[in-house]
């Protein structure tokens, strides 16, 4: 039996839970035994066993529920690890068990705190001390990506033959190509992610502006962030004189993101230009042996 850590799940699951029900229900749809740890969702899978976890450690409660779900790792999930005595722990975010009894797998997505500090100084000590201390302890690293591979080696040293990449999938099933959108329909551009400076949504803004200037056209956002991010820029789009012009929402549910992709006209992913990687000798002070 394999059990999954997937304490990263709430009840409005974003990316990070979204990862961890869609890996977990094709998983159990491969035959294997699971016992699934998440927060409050009842079903991830056709047979895959749920654990229940204390409602203080959902996602949703911010900073609380980071610090309570740190604790229960290391408390309650070691308890249910050894009362499930699984052969392997999968911990679907680098959040585990440290010295732990049982073999574990863990995933990692990025290091972007150590990349861009400035923007998250309240996970300095997490992505120095805690996260490299869970992955020296796993098995086998997962990175989502050929970049954070890199990251991996270059700020925390992991071995190259611990560090495995599985990049990132898509259910076909359901994020497929719809019927032709309506010619009379007003095109828009989607964003779907976090509101940060590194996602340069201020720049979009001010493209967006000088694109639509006399044309139809949308600027859609689905996504949130911090107070002062969020703030900043609603400022600028409101300077910009495009409010009326962009279709701005905290969260959308899968039926709604599967509809908001199949009818955009166009995907954002923008990217920030400001070089922010930490030379070697920082690298080496992040993660401390």
């Amino acid at each position: 039996m394999i059990a999954v850590n997937a304490a990263i799940v709430g009840d409005r699951p974003t990316g990070l839970g979204l990862y961890a029900l869609n890996l977990i229900r094709e998983l159990d749809a491969l035959g294997e035994r699971l016992s699934s740890i998440p927060l409050t969702r009842d079903r991830p899978g056709a047979r895959a066993r749920v654990e229940r976890v204390p409602a203080a450690v959902r996602p949703e409660r911010g900073a609380r529920g980071h610090l309570a779900r740190l604790l229960w790792t290391q408390l309650g999930l070691r308890l249910r690890v050894a009362r499930l005595r699984p052969r392997l722990l999968l911990n679907l975010m680098p959040e585990g068990l440290l010295r732990s009894a049982v073999p574990q797998v863990t995933v990692i997505h990025d290091v972007l705190p150590l990349r861009e500090p400035d923007e998250y100084p309240r996970q300095q000590h997490y992505f120095r001390y805690y996260v490299p201390a869970v992955l020296r302890g796993s098995r086998a690293v997962i990175a989502s990506s050929e970049s954070t591979r890199r990251d991996l080696v270059d700020f925390y040293r992991i071995p190259r033959d611990q560090l495995h990449v599985v990049l990132l999938g898509h259910d076909a099933a359901r994020f497929a190509p719809s019927a032709p959108v309506s010619a009379d329909a007003e095109p828009y551009a989607l964003f779907v992610g976090n509101v940060m400076p590194h996602k340069n949504l201020r720049r979009v803004a001010e493209a967006f502006a000088q694109a639509v200037a006399g044309r139809p056209g949308r600027l859609v956002i689905r996504g949130w962030g911090r107070a002062v991010h969020v703030q900043a820029l609603r400022d600028r789009i409101h300077a910009l004189g495009i409010g009326d012009r962009v279709d701005w929402q905290p969260y959308a549910t899968d039926d709604e993101l599967v509809a908001l992709y199949q009818r955009a006209r166009m995907l954002l992913l923008p990217r920030s230009t400001r070089a922010s990687a930490l030379p070697r000798s920082r690298a080496w002070r992040a993660a401390p042996r």
